[in-house]
């Protein structure tokens, strides 16, 4: 009996050792995942940390470059401002001229001054309320014309006439043209949105206004149609204009982006047009009804 208790007691103490070892296993393990999980957390701090460091110094560069912009901005609009300071203290100093004209200025109104003096425009200054951009340009440049100025000289004197958004369009060019009349007009034709499409709009629109008699009515519809035929640069030919409204009347038949793609190749003909036509439905869709409709452009 007593060496069955002994045998008992001794494979007690072994279970409970067993039991110990496993414990600390268990305590091992849980202290192994617990020191990963904060390994973990350190981790993704350190890396929440970085990308917070990272997003604060790109957001600091954004921000530097956006002053630094703005600043180029303004020196800018300085430099333009300074500029036309002095054009408009030029014209002062020309209208002053014209007061107690001398002996040069008489040369200069003559039209054969060999010192480059450029008269002040007789004219008022341009209203964005009251004006239409394209008659006043074709205004500026009869009386330029009548007064024989010189036509590198017509971009300053037009700018001298400039008020609110067109000055604006004059303020932005760049240095190089701001002598160039052509560029300068062709620049407040597109800020004032007188394109082709925009006269060929104005000239489908058109309704006889208040005062206005039907000579005069039908005068200014001839005008926008000229001007709608003019930049286009379509041949003032019966093909041209027959190839202008043919143009016109598929392309509001075209989807939109359709429309825009065609206009932009500029095609030549009506072959030339009905042959991108079928290209870009060739590439873009199978609809045998838009391919039918360019066919008989043709035609």
């Amino acid at each position: 009996m007593e060496q069955r208790r002994q045998e008992l007691e001794l494979a007690a103490a072994e279970e409970e050792k067993r039991k110990q070892e496993k414990e600390k296993e268990r305590q091992f393990e849980l202290r192994k995942k617990d020191e990963e999980r904060e390994f973990e957390r350190l981790r993704l701090a350190a890396e929440k940390k970085q990308r917070e460091f990272e997003e604060a110094k790109l957001a600091r560069e954004r921000e530097q470059a956006r002053i630094a912009a703005d600043r180029a901005e303004e020196l800018e609009r300085i430099r333009h401002a300074n500029e036309m300071g002095k054009m408009h203290v030029e014209f002062r100093l020309s209208e002053e001229a014209k007061k107690t004209p001398s002996k040069d200025n008489r040369n200069a109104d003559s039209g054969h001054s060999g010192t480059g003096f450029i008269k002040a425009p007789k004219m008022p200054y341009f209203d964005e309320d009251k004006d239409f951009m394209d008659s006043y340009l074709n205004r500026f440049e009869q009386f330029a014309t009548s007064q024989r100025w010189d036509p590198s000289t017509w971009a300053l004197c037009l700018s001298a006439l400039l008020r609110d958004r067109a000055l604006d369009v004059y303020s932005m060019m760049a240095k190089d043209d701001v002598n160039d009349y052509e560029k300068l007009k062709s620049a407040l034709l597109k800020r004032y949105q007188l394109t082709a499409d925009g006269f060929r709009k104005r000239f489908r629109t058109s309704r006889p206004e208040v005062g206005e008699s039907q000579s005069q009515c039908i005068t200014r519809i001839g005008n926008y149609l000229q001007r709608w035929i003019d930049l286009a640069q379509a041949a003032e030919t019966y093909e041209g204009v027959k190839k202008l409204f043919i143009e016109e009347q598929y392309f509001q038949t075209c989807p939109k982006e359709m429309a825009t793609h065609l206009k932009e190749s500029k095609p030549e003909t009506l072959h030339d047009l009905a042959e991108r036509a079928e290209t870009y439905l060739e590439a873009h869709s199978s609809d045998p009804l838009g391919i039918r409709s360019s066919q008989r452009l043709m035609t």
